[in-house]
Formats: structure tokens, sequence, C-alpha cells
């Protein structure tokens, strides 16, 4: 039997956990810099592209 294949997308798959995990930090980071500097969550909305709910989740 040849994994190849199934050890190839499961390393793509933890790659792809580990960058989203790091991006969505970025995003909370990001984002306690906009309230910090008097934004609001609008704007965060709004640079992003995502709902507030959303943006919750993370």
């Amino acid at each position: 039997m040849n994994t190849a294949k199934l050890e190839l997308a499961a390393q793509r798959l933890a790659d792809a956990e580990e960058a989203r995990e790091a991006a969505a930090a970025d995003v909370k980071a990001e984002s306690a810099a906009v309230l910090a500097a008097g934004g609001t969550e609008d704007d965060i909305v709004d640079a992003t592209e995502r709902s507030a709910d959303e943006l919750r989740q993370l």
C-alpha cells in the first residue's frame, strides 16, 4: 500500500492549519491596535471584509 499521497495531503493540511492560526493571531493583534488607536468595530469589519461574528470567533 502506497500512502505517500495521503502523507503529503496530511502535511499540507497541518501546514495550512498552522498558517491559519498565525494569520488569526495577526488579525487579533491588528484589530486590538485599531481599537487602541480609537478605531471602531465597524472599521475592523470594513478592513477585513469579515463579519463581526466571524471576527469574534477568532
